[in-house]
């Protein structure tokens, strides 16, 4: 073969070289290394949001209950109320993420100090300055 064929043969070569391949994956790797940890944050993120909603959703529908049986009560006062008591709360608050109980607790007064809200795997504690805080059920 001449070295003209040669030239040309080289020249008319298409394709990446394995080194060239590899560079390629190694450089997507880190990419994915990098962007999965943030999207599974992000994703956490939200999650969290959704269950802070609805914990605040249920705070104020547990105060609303709460005051309703506190008033009505005869002699001595409640100090809690349960949601297990009636299934209208649980039902008003059928979202995603579900809402399994939701317990408030009452003061002297009547006011409502302080609401836990259970989901399915996590649990929601609200007060009202409006503080939320979500944490993971431990069985």
């Amino acid at each position: 073969m001449s070295l003209k064929k040669l030239r040309e043969m080289k020249k008319n070569k298409k394709g990446f070289t394995l080194i060239e391949i590899i560079v390629v994956v190694v450089i997507l790797a880190v990419l994915m290394a990098i962007a999965v940890p943030a999207v599974m944050k992000y994703i956490n993120e939200a999650d969290d949001a959704k269950y802070m909603a609805q914990a605040r959703g249920a705070f104020i529908i547990a105060e609303a209950e709460s005051a309703k049986e506190w008033m009505s009560a005869k002699g001595t006062k409640p100090t809690e109320w349960t949601s297990s008591d009636t299934t209208k709360v649980l039902a008003e608050l059928q979202t995603d993420p579900a809402v399994k109980k939701v317990t408030a607790t009452i003061n002297a007064n009547g006011n409502v100090t302080q609401v836990v809200v259970e989901f399915e795997g996590k649990t929601a504690t609200v007060t009202p300055n409006d503080k939320v805080v979500i944490a993971d059920k431990t069985n």
